[in-house]
């Protein structure tokens, strides 16, 4: 294995080891030398404490500031060695501060100081970017920085939740696709080409969709869809890594008050959640009422089937302000969604944020009061995976 890249860290911890024995013979010489040009003087002590401090600072304070950590494969368990990693200093931009590969225990280290700012490590493996973020304060000695094999076999999303939105004339529209990677060994699905995501666009939105997924600290980024060679329906190629992962779309839909709309989903197995803001009303075949969140008075509908109609009367938004930790995006419909995990019924759940508002939709627990049972997850190649 080539250890070039981390030559200088090797001299720099040889000299922290014999700093203290470099300190005292150093400090020996100088004491020396004022006793036997100025006989008959006490020694300075004062000066050979303040030598020794400049030195060990010396020493040591390059040694401070240095991001190191290990690169470690998810998959095998083993290290990642030679893995090119890169450092970004987050200020105002990303300022790249340099690229070393990890040695044969999957260790890197950079010598330069990020102190202050917050760092971004990156690599990319089999296909996939893999990030880690470094924050001020912590110590950065230790970072460890995640990589998973990639898997090209498809895996269907476990929840699907809307909000519509009507106003004017048109409707906005938020999806929110949620995967739970639970692949053991764990693996990143890519989807091979045919899409990790794969969903229909209604004919009155001509095309235009916002599709974002949860980044570096969880802020939205925003990625591209593509028109596959069936009618209405579009792919996004985003890796799914192990653990949740959530895809959302943005887009907007004609609306004549009282008109139905047409919608499906590309995954059969998978039931969809509704939620309309207070003042709107939705009826349609198949469309099941839920209970009505009481925080910010959405009713929340479900609908088992793959093609369905909505019937919307009415016109509202969900509520935008300082309460609900949010400013108002002011633009009818948010570009991003969050999730956030919860306990709903003694039963870990999913409560749904939409357009930077928290929501606690409580899916499970508003069907389980209704007398029903909550859909079974769709079965996925990751959870059919031997160990």
């Amino acid at each position: 294995m080539r250890r070039a890249p981390l030559f200088g860290c090797d001299v720099a911890h040889a000299l922290l080891r014999a700093a203290p024995r470099l300190v005292s013979a150093l400090a020996g010489a100088w004491d020396k030398g004022r006793d036997e040009s100025r006989p008959g003087r006490l020694k300075p002590a004062p000066h050979r404490w303040l030598l020794e401090g400049s030195i060990a600072l010396a020493l040591v304070a390059p040694l401070a500031a240095a991001v190191e950590g290990t690169a470690h494969n998810g998959t095998t368990g083993g290290p990642a060695s030679g893995l090119e990693v890169s450092l970004m200093k987050l200020d105002q931009g990303m300022v790249p501060v340099g690229s070393v590969k990890t040695d044969a225990a999957g260790k890197f280290r950079f010598d330069a100081s990020i102190e202050g700012a917050h760092g971004l490590l990156r690599a990319q493996f089999e296909g996939v970017t893999y990030t880690e973020l470094v924050t001020p304060g912590v110590p950065t000695e230790d970072l460890k920085l995640h990589v998973y094999n990639t898997s090209k076999s498809p895996i269907a999303p476990e929840q699907r939740v809307m909000l519509v939105e009507p106003a004017g004339s048109e409707v906005v529209v938020n999806e929110s696709y949620l995967f739970r990677n639970q692949s053991q060994p764990p693996v990143t699905y890519s989807g091979g080409g045919q899409g990790t995501l794969r969903f229909f666009l209604p004919p009155g939105a001509k095309g235009q969709v916002q599709v974002s997924v949860a980044g570096v600290g969880g802020v939205p980024l925003r990625v591209n869809a593509e028109k596959t060679d069936q009618a209405g329906v579009y792919k996004v190629d985003q890796a799914i890594r192990p653990g949740e992962n959530r895809i959302d779309l943005t887009y907007r839909v004609a609306y004549q008050p009282g008109a139905e709309l047409a919608w499906r989903t590309m995954y059969p197995d998978l039931a969809t959640r509704i939620a309309a803001p207070n003042g709107v009303t939705l009826a349609g075949e198949g469309l099941q009422p839920l209970g009505q969140e009481p925080r910010s008075k959405a009713s929340i509908f479900s609908v088992a089937r793959a093609d369905f109609q909505l019937k919307i009367t009415g016109e509202g938004q969900l509520p935008r302000g300082p309460e609900s930790g949010e400013g108002g995006d002011g633009g009818g419909g948010g570009e991003s969604m969050s999730v956030i995990p919860a306990a709903v019924v003694q039963q870990r759940w999913i409560i749904y944020a939409f357009a930077g508002v928290i929501l606690a939709l409580g899916f499970y627990g508003l069907y389980a009061a209704s007398g029903g049972k909550p859909a079974a997850p769709t079965p996925s190649p990751a959870k059919k995976r031997k160990s």
